[in-house]
Order: C-alpha cells, then sequence, then structure tokens
C-alpha cells in the first residue's frame, strides 16, 4: 500500500464545511451509515456473515443506488427500493442491461448478483428456498437416513442442496444414483450460471456482430428477463451458502 498522505479535499483547502451526504430512506435499516456503498457493504458483510443471504434492507439500498446511477427510468427498482415489494422479472429486465454494459464495474455486477440471488430466493417456494444458516446442520443431520447422509459426505454442499428439492425423498433407495444423474454443477453468480447453461456468450457475440455490420452497436440485445425466466422454468436451482446449484428437473 502507498504511504504517500491522502490529498484534501476541497472544503479542507477552503475551510468550508463538507455537507452531509444525503441518506437513503429505507425504512428498518439498522443504524443506517451516511454513504450508499457503506451501506451494501455492511449489508455484504452480514450476508457473509449468515451464510450468504442478503438482508431486504440491503437490497433495497441495492436497488436505490442502481436507480441513483442511471438517466433512464428504472420504476421496478425505484420501486423495490422505497417499498420493498417487486419481482425477480421486472427487476431483472432494468437490472440485467445494466450488467451487461461493457463499463459496468465489478462491485456493481455483485450488487446485481447479490440482488437477483436476494429477489430469486424470496420467490422460491418454502420447501425449495436456501436454508438460513443456523448452525445446527450436523445435530439436523443425524436424523437423516443412511443414504442422505452418505450423499452428503461424498457430495458435501450439493447434496445437501439436492435434499432441498421438493420432489426428493431422503429415504428413496435411488437417491445417490437420482442425485448423480440431475446433478448439473454449482456456480457463484446467476450470470456465470446462465453462461454455463445457455448459449448466452455465443448469442451476444452474434447479436453484437450484426449489430456493428448494420451500424446500431448498443442498440440491440437480448432480452434477459425472458431468459432468465426460461432459465428457472427448465432446471431446478437451489441456493445454498451463497452459491447456486443447478439440477435437471
Amino acid at each position: 500500500m502507498s504511504n504517500h498522505e491522502p490529498m484534501p479535499t476541497n472544503h479542507e483547502r477552503d475551510g468550508s464545511s463538507p455537507s452531509e451526504p444525503e441518506r437513503l430512506d429505507i425504512p428498518d435499516l439498522p443504524e443506517q451509515p451516511v454513504e450508499p456503498s457503506t451501506i451494501i457493504r455492511e449489508a455484504f458483510a452480514e450476508a457473509e456473515d449468515s451464510g450468504g443471504e442478503l438482508p431486504e434492507w440491503g437490497a433495497r439500498a441495492i436497488a436505490q443506488s442502481l436507480v441513483d446511477q442511471q438517466d433512464e427510468p428504472t420504476p421496478a427498482l425505484r420501486d423495490f427500493a422505497e417499498s420493498g415489494e417487486g419481482d425477480l422479472e421486472a427487476i431483472s429486465r432494468e437490472a440485467m442491461p445494466i450488467y451487461n454494459q461493457a463499463g459496468c464495474s465489478p462491485w456493481v455486477k455483485r450488487q446485481i448478483d447479490y440482488l437477483l440471488t436476494f429477489l430469486l430466493d424470496r420467490g422460491r417456494p418454502a420447501a425449495t428456498a436456501a436454508p438460513k444458516d443456523t448452525g445446527t446442520s450436523e445435530i439436523a443431520e443425524e436424523h437423516l437416513s443412511v443414504q442422505a447422509a452418505e450423499g452428503i459426505y461424498q457430495h458435501g454442499d450439493a447434496f445437501r442442496a439436492f435434499l432441498e428439492l421438493k420432489d426428493v425423498d431422503e429415504d428413496d433407495p435411488n437417491l445417490l444414483d437420482n442425485f448423480r444423474e440431475f446433478y448439473i454443477g454449482r456456480f457463484t453468480t446467476f450470470d456465470q450460471l446462465m453462461s454455463s447453461l445457455t448459449d448466452l456468450d455465443m448469442w451476444t457475440r452474434e447479436i453484437n456482430a450484426v449489430a456493428e455490420e448494420l451500424g446500431i452497436p448498443g442498440y440491440v440485445m437480448l432480452d434477459m428477463a425472458a431468459l432468465e425466466t426460461h432459465t428457472l422454468e427448465t432446471w431446478d436451482i437451489v441456493t445454498y451458502n451463497g452459491a447456486f446449484y443447478v439440477f435437471d428437473k
């Protein structure tokens, strides 16, 4: 790290008092920091401490930050930031074009990943929702069937995610074979998941090439919300400990 002293701010140079940064108006935000980026970092820290689950106030702070950075109207993101109400499809339709912008930073992409993961978890039926890290998994696993315990021993969190599927019976004698047949893989982000399960990268290259030939680069893009809906309808996706585990239906 550099040993240089930090550059003085304009306020330090002219002796004026800095104005207080505007606070985000999000109810129930615990001890709300001033800077939106600080709020989001606090939310990420809480998510990591709780096994990957982003708190709602953090998801809403991310939505508000995305709204503030856009010149175009983003009503779904704004409504979610203000009320906590909204659905994955509508918010994805506004967030994914931001994600796919050439200049989108890794920091913003991480925020969008967390936001969409939060909405995916919230919209999933309780039987398949990602469990919270309560610290009692070892006690619970003492009561699992022999097949389920062996599956967890062999495959770890991937098998724990498999057991969260509503049509999986832990007493099924073919449980381990079914896991091997249906398990596709583990992904750290939803974007990585979609790139692997679909031809997203090829489609994007082809569309960009055609748009370039027509002289309209940046004006044609995939309907990412529709593609996400297709992905969710085609595969079973379980979030567990901050990762996505995917299975054939």
